[in-house]
């Protein structure tokens, strides 16, 4: 089963769009969360992920987080497809 993708932004943020673009170009889909405009995403983020920086990127299975990350990783991207 593959994973469910999210990836946690924020306008301006150039790590942001160079995760999105790599997830294009790998073909992966992912659903986008800006947490300027989404108060709990970003408390999500802080204090459940304990991350400070965007993105963040999240992969779920059946409703669980398996692997998380921020800044852009390309390594983690590439290792995504299951």
């Amino acid at each position: 089963m593959p994973y469910q993708v999210t990836i946690y932004t924020q306008p301006g943020c150039a790590q942001c769009t160079m995760t999105k673009k790599l997830m294009d170009r790998e073909l992966i889909s992912y659903d986008e969360i800006d947490i300027t405009r989404e108060p709990a995403a970003l408390t999500y983020v802080k204090h459940t992920l304990g991350y400070l920086r965007a993105p963040v990127v999240t992969l779920t299975r059946n409703g669980e987080v398996v692997r998380d990350w921020e800044g852009f990783q390309p390594a983690q991207i590439k290792g995504i497809h299951p």
